[in-house]
């Protein structure tokens, strides 16, 4: 039992001091960009400190994955330069006994990533933006993407291009509907005014325009019909990364109920599972190098492959991601795709370790 929890503090200080160091790094850079742009701001130290923290949480949650693989080989090169893993492999401990605490502490570090991808992180960033809106009336360049006000909508075969709308009443001023039927322009209403009532919408100081027909109609009101709400009109904008999964949930079926793009919105909602549990997939590639004792290089040395592992890992990541986003493949593949790679190349660790713990090399 004593060894078990050495060798899980062991691996759990690794991927702390890999998160720690990493966070820092990134935050000390951002700290000084922020602090450049806050400086005419009393207090603006401060603020950039504060800013700073709060992104430093979005920073770890991004990083978490990545120490996962990197706690995994300190971990196993800490343990074979000692000769502790040596012993423990003489003294009859198999693999699974050494590798049980390793996986104990790995699906907490993946538990601990879908709590913050839901709460934390959400929680940090809404902080920040609101910080940089307040003091700099800025936001940040995703945000800025995200919240792009749009005047077209899509409902069945009704086009819908709605310019303005004031967001207390939920009336749309000088709304253009068009009527398509088989990709042809049938009918185009043109109005003053269209606002949801009981019935239904209501439209005001209505312009039919007729492709057949009665060429030209004027008519003081009309109604029309419309599979959607005012706020699927107008709460269709937002950072998916600010919101819990309900919300988002939520957000991308009023896109979708207006005929928006919604794609990048599913990507995220995956990713909110996919993403945090990257830390197992890496532990299963890293596992047969842990319990290697012949790893008795330096220290750089056996983090080297690690470095090259987690760039080709997040090359392939954002491969993935493109790909969904360019609708080339489905966002639930987009999310997913590194992590089916990983269960893919899991044997092919094992056996290239085998083969290395038998022949002394890999040729």
């Amino acid at each position: 039992m004593k060894l078990a929890l050495y060798i899980a503090r062991l691996y759990a200080v690794s991927i702390c001091l890999s998160l720690f160091l990493l966070v820092v790094l990134v935050t000390s850079v951002t700290l000084i960009e922020n602090v450049g742009s806050l400086a005419r701001i009393d207090g603006g130290a401060v603020l950039a400190l504060r800013l700073a923290v709060f992104e430093a949480f979005d920073y770890a949650y991004q990083i978490l994955p990545i120490t996962g693989l990197l706690g995994a080989l300190v971990t196993g090169a800490v343990l074979a330069r000692n000769g502790e893993l040596l012993a423990m492999q003489a003294s009859g401990m198999g693999p699974v006994r050494i590798l049980a605490p390793c996986l104990v502490v790995t699906l907490m570090v993946t538990g601990l990533g879908l709590f913050s991808g839901e709460v934390v992180v959400p929680w940090a960033l809404k902080n920040a933006e609101s910080i940089r809106l307040e003091y700099t009336r800025r936001t940040s360049a995703l945000s800025r993407f995200y919240n792009r006000r749009t005047h077209w909508f899509k409902d069945g075969n009704l086009i819908l291009h709605l310019p303005a709308v004031n967001n207390e009443t939920g009336v749309f001023k000088r709304p253009s509907i068009y009527d398509l039927e088989d990709g042809v322009v049938r009918e185009v209403i043109e109005a003053d005014t269209m606002e949801e009532g009981p019935a239904g919408w209501i439209l005001k100081e209505v312009r039919v325009h007729r492709a057949d027909g009665v060429t030209f109609e004027l008519k003081k009101e009309m109604g029309l019909e419309l599979g959607v709400s005012t706020r699927d009109l107008i709460d269709v904008t937002g950072n998916p990364r600010h919101t819990s999964r309900g919300e988002l949930i939520n957000l991308i079926t009023r896109r979708e109920h207006a005929g928006f793009d919604a794609v990048a919105h599913q990507v995220e909602l995956y990713s909110r599972v996919a993403f945090p549990i990257g830390t197992f997939w890496l532990f299963l590639i890293a596992a047969p190098w842990i319990i290697s004792p012949n790893r008795r290089r330096s220290m750089s040395v056996n983090l080297g492959g690690g470095v090259i592992g987690i760039a080709l890992m997040l090359s392939v990541d954002q491969m993935f991601r493109l790909l969904a986003l360019g609708r080339k493949i489905d966002p639930l593949a987009g999310a997913w795709g590194v992590g089916v790679l990983c269960i893919v190349i899991a044997p092919i660790s094992w056996a290239i370790q085998r083969r290395v713990r038998i022949r002394g090399s890999l040729f």
